[in-house]
């Protein structure tokens, strides 16, 4: 069976069209590669902004926790003292007035038994 001529023609056609097609393709995926690339590049450098500022964040916000720590301590120090002064105060002066009111409560207490002795005594004789 021969080959038409025309056929050949018709294949070397769709051949030069194929082989367009494919450069046309190749060149459109290089071409999207790099659009990609320059996408993804300056998708890295947001990120890299967003995370320098997040740490910049964290930092303060731990230097800041830091702060209010340590003047919490001081502020508990300072109350924990206080306190123990405002008790030793209070306990001097609990015992100030209990010598206070056991002296006379005492006196009275011995008066009042030393009557009522004495008036026991006057009954019995």
């Amino acid at each position: 069976m021969e080959v038409d001529a025309s056929w050949l023609v018709i294949t070397k056609i769709y051949s030069v069209v194929m082989i367009i097609a494919t450069v046309v393709i190749a060149a459109g995926l290089v071409f999207l590669g790099v659009k990609l690339s320059r996408l993804l590049n300056k998708l890295h450098r947001g990120v890299d902004s967003v995370v320098r500022q997040a740490e910049e964040t964290a930092d303060k916000v731990g230097q800041t926790a830091r702060h209010i720590s340590e003047r919490a301590e001081r502020s508990a120090a300072a109350a924990e003292e206080k306190v123990e002064r405002a008790t030793s105060h209070l306990e001097a002066a609990a015992e100030s007035i209990q010598r206070t009111i056991a002296g006379p409560a005492g006196t009275v207490a011995a008066l009042l038994a030393g009557l009522g002795k004495g008036l026991k005594g006057d009954g019995d004789d």
